[in-house]
């Protein structure tokens, strides 16, 4: 008993080491997890990727220099 109590972690990370793989691979297939349609090679992957980024990124920028201005304005010349 005493040691399972100090190893437990160890046995834990063992049991998970030799389990995780078995059930993750039981179907046999791994499937596109961006959908039947997602891209199929790394440069499309990159391009929608980037195209992602994009979507998200340029309103954080608008949104930055919105904020850039205010504070530039609320300085009053200090």
């Amino acid at each position: 008993m005493k040691f399972i109590k100090k190893n437990k972690y160890k046995i834990v990370l063992a049991a998970y080491i030799f389990v995780a793989p078995a059930v993750s691979f039981a179907q046999g297939k791994i499937e596109n997890p961006l959908g039947p349609n997602g891209p199929t090679d790394i440069p499309a992957f990159i391009k929608v990727l980037l195209e992602g980024l994009l979507k998200v990124g340029i309103p954080l920028v608008a949104l930055a220099i919105i904020y850039c201005g205010f504070l530039f304005v609320s300085a009053r010349g200090n």
